[in-house]
């Protein structure tokens, strides 16, 4: 089975020439720091990265029901 894999590996060095806006994208990024107990929502679809600085879980919901989610998602996509 195929599975999808991020094409840049870290958000805090890629390749310009591959990825030329890039660089736009991450200057508009937001960080923010979680306490426990906390929950952090991140709209379908957003590109994300988490870094971990003590133990964690992640729990992923993906929208297929979404209405327009033959839109938004790739057939082949694993999710």
């Amino acid at each position: 089975a195929a599975q999808c894999m991020p094409q840049v590996g870290d958000i805090d060095r890629w390749n310009d020439e591959t990825f030329p806006r890039f660089r736009a994208a991450v200057g508009e990024r937001f960080e923010c720091e979680l306490s426990p107990g906390e929950v952090l929502f991140i709209p379908a679809l957003w590109f994300h990265n988490v870094t971990s600085i003590g133990f964690s879980a992640a729990v992923n919901v993906f929208w297929r029901s979404h209405p327009a989610a033959h839109a938004l998602y790739d057939p082949k996509d694993l999710y």
